[in-house]
């Protein structure tokens, strides 16, 4: 008998009685959507400061998608017991991001977030149900999901190049908030090399081991050829998160694939030019510039803080060690300052009002401490972090039990792009147009629901 709810009519409950098979096209098709949405959504705000609200109309348009398409999947009973754990943290993160949003210094920066960069309480909505629907897709279409994704970081790096030519549009060609021209750093259409290398870190912890475990040829040499692209394109970034993401890439792949003797002609040639562009890379005078970049994204960009100024600092911006003392110093003092419901969601800048009423004049002043970690817990408080760091070790707990059940070569790459992206948080925030890729990673490794529904 057909399906329906709230006694209403068959005609009128169509969605309840789609075919399994559409519903998983369904799944898809709005999950590489959102990939793809993001991905150009970014382009105007490129050419333009008046065109940073791009992003997050798409990110609108595309939550609205998500939240359909996760509510559809909750309906039809994809939810199964074993998700149950994952749905009650993001619960729990839902309801304290509330709490924060209650005791924010502005409720319209908490809930809509900071201009240009959109990281509210709305945007939290989207992240829920894109995990949601992520964790909920059949087993089928996890590698085109993969395949659509892959994608849309080539055709970042694509930008990337044409930010390296001269003619090409880039805010970080030069770096005026430390006096340096002609740096040519790749920031892809993530809005800096920060949220860049993220990118780019976590697409390749999956990408390597589409080429050296993939199901054919053909996805072997994709897998294969994206590796190396991202590989370059992330050393190009110039920041610290990057080189470590890399580094531990190649190691851990590389063992992994010589144990599993898995180092066949396409992975070894992979292996051979990813690891030749680390070593060049790094042996010609690789510079680091994450403090340089932090003001030139904040103040040259976006306006939203104050520029660096070495006259009023106690800080080297070109020692990694001091700079990074400096954002996380000011990360802790928030974090002690509102331990509990933190200063509000995407609401880290205030704490920045020490000498004037206007942000701008507040010199060396951040909007990012460039740690996800203690971000998260200034803005949304320490419970938040403490639930977050739970669904964090729940999904990479998830996805080791996924990998060691099932054979294909996407559940073994799970549980290395959540340590990665892990690892990476340390030394590094994100954007609107990133997350939507981690969350979908994150949905996945979560993920308990095969073809038929069952756990």
């Amino acid at each position: 008998m057909p399906k329906t709810i709230f006694n209403t009519t068959e005609k009128s409950n169509f969605i309840l009685n789609m075919k399994e098979e559409n519903v998983d096209r369904l799944s898809l098709f709005v999950l590489a959507g959102v990939c793809i949405i993001m991905t150009l959504s970014q382009i105007p705000a490129e050419f333009s400061y008046s065109l940073t609200d791009v992003p997050f109309l798409a990110l609108g348009i595309s939550g609205v998608l998500v939240v359909v398409t996760g509510i559809i999947l909750i309906l039809r009973k994809h939810m199964v017991k074993n998700n149950i754990a994952g749905l009650a943290i993001m619960l729990f993160l839902f309801v304290w991001s509330m709490v924060s949003y209650y005791n924010s210094y502005n409720l319209k920066t908490s809930l809509w977030g900071q201009d240009g960069r959109y990281d509210g309480l709305v945007t939290m909505i989207i992240y829920i149900f894109l995990f949601i629907s992520a964790s909920m897709i059949s087993d089928g279409k996890i590698e085109r999901l993969f395949d659509i994704m892959t994608g849309a970081g080539l055709f970042q790096c694509f930008w990337a190049v044409y930010q390296l030519f001269p003619f090409g549009k880039s805010y970080y060609r030069n770096l005026e908030a430390i006096a340096e021209k002609n740096v040519y750093l790749t920031s892809g259409l993530a809005g800096n090399p920060f949220f860049f290398a993220m990118l780019m870190s976590v697409l390749l912890s999956v990408s390597v081991f589409g080429a050296v475990f993939g199901s054919d040829r053909r996805h072997r040499i994709y897998y294969g050829t994206a590796s190396v692209i991202f590989t370059l394109a992330a050393l190009q970034t110039h920041t610290v998160s990057a080189v470590i993401a890399v580094i531990v890439i190649y190691a851990v792949s590389l063992i992994t694939a010589a144990v599993k003797h898995k180092l066949n002609k396409i992975s070894l040639i992979m292996f051979i030019l990813g690891i030749a562009a680390i070593i060049v890379e790094l042996a010609a005078g690789y510079r680091f510039y994450d403090g340089g970049i932090a003001w030139q994204d904040s103040f040259y960009r976006l306006g939203v803080t104050g520029y660096y100024s070495f006259t009023y600092s106690d800080f080297d911006v070109n020692s990694l060690k001091e700079v990074y003392s400096y954002f996380w110093n000011e990360a802790l003092e928030a974090i002690k300052d509102f331990p509990l419901a933190g200063t509000g969601i995407d609401c880290f800048s205030y704490t920045q009002y020490k000498t004037s009423n206007i942000l701008q004049y507040e010199l060396n002043s951040i909007d990012r401490p460039y740690n996800d970690y203690l971000f998260l817990a200034a803005t949304r408080g320490i419970p938040y972090l403490a639930g977050y760091a739970a669904l964090l070790v729940y999904t990479l707990v998830n996805s080791i039990r996924n990998a060691l059940k099932n054979n294909e070569w996407y559940y073994k790459a799970m549980p290395f792009a959540v340590v990665i992206f892990m690892i990476v948080s340390i030394f590094n925030n994100s954007s609107v147009g990133v997350m939507p890729f981690i969350w979908i990673i994150l949905g996945l490794s979560a993920k308990n629901r095969k073809n038929n529904g069952q756990t």
